[in-house]
């Protein structure tokens, strides 16, 4: 019994541990991209200018497209 316990215990490792390796992937992923962007973005609008700042502006204008009447 202790040999399928062993047993189970190292598959639900082994699945836990490429769990993780999917999401630590895909978070550096998101990372990169984010980057990217914010340097994309950058590339036409002053360094001073905060990121978020520009994003909240898009937001609002769309919003305006979106929901006039």
């Amino acid at each position: 019994m202790d040999g399928i316990g062993d047993a189970v215990g190292r598959g639900l490792h082994n699945i836990s541990a490429a769990a993780g390796d999917i999401g630590g992937s895909f978070v550096g992923f998101l990372g990169d991209a984010v980057g990217s962007t914010d340097f994309a973005i950058h590339q036409f609008v002053p360094w001073f200018i905060p990121t978020w700042l520009l994003a909240g502006v898009v937001v609002f204008i769309g919003g305006l497209f979106v929901f006039r009447r």
